[in-house]
């Protein structure tokens, strides 16, 4: 049987059986067209999911990234975090999954960065998170050293490396600990 068959199954099943209300993530019953939003793969929650289905669509053309906050639980684990993010010179604040853990220090985004993807290392939960600029910069590891599986989850590049798509949100799911995160991403090509 196809993997993606059977990816895009389980997250049909994920997402009628642990959504909730305006959180629910909608599944194409086709495979997405240029011009449709694109979900990627989640990472993480390696035991049944337990927790609420979330998905965050943050950035539209032409916004930029201004600074990211993660929050930690006290064994170290990723809670959630928030972007701020400059839409049409305003300053959106937004949030995934469990912002009442302990802060980490923001980290403030300089110039025009685009977002791209994310790596980290996950088991049960995310263990630890940072976040992958346009220009190959990151920002700091968040998080403890746990987790049995490290991931990458980057938007793929053109060989003159220009990106095949456009980092819109995430999506995934959390209790009071982030427990899966994918990719909400707009194909350009």
């Amino acid at each position: 049987m196809d993997v993606k068959y059977v990816s895009a199954l389980a997250l049909l099943l994920l997402v009628s059986c642990g959504a909730k209300g305006q959180n629910e993530v909608q599944l194409q019953d086709h495979k997405p067209l240029l011009g449709e939003i694109h979900y990627g793969n989640r990472v993480g929650g390696i035991h049944a999911q337990e927790g609420e289905t979330i998905q965050l669509i943050a950035f539209e053309e032409g916004d930029n990234i201004k600074a990211i906050q993660v929050f930690l639980s006290e064994r170290q684990i990723v809670t959630g975090f928030t972007l701020d993010v400059v839409k049409d010179q305003d300053v959106k604040t937004f949030s995934f999954g469990n912002i009442e853990g302990i802060p980490q220090e923001k980290y403030h985004v300089s110039g025009s960065k685009k977002l791209v993807g994310i790596k980290g290392a996950s088991g049960w939960f995310i263990d630890s998170l940072l976040f992958v600029f346009d220009d190959g910069a990151t920002t700091p590891k968040y998080g403890g050293n746990g987790g049995d599986l490290k991931f990458s989850l980057v938007l793929n590049q053109k060989p003159t490396g220009e990106y095949l798509g456009r980092l819109m949100g995430f999506w995934g799911s959390h209790t009071n600990l982030l427990e899966t995160i994918g990719l909400v991403f707009w194909p350009v090509e």
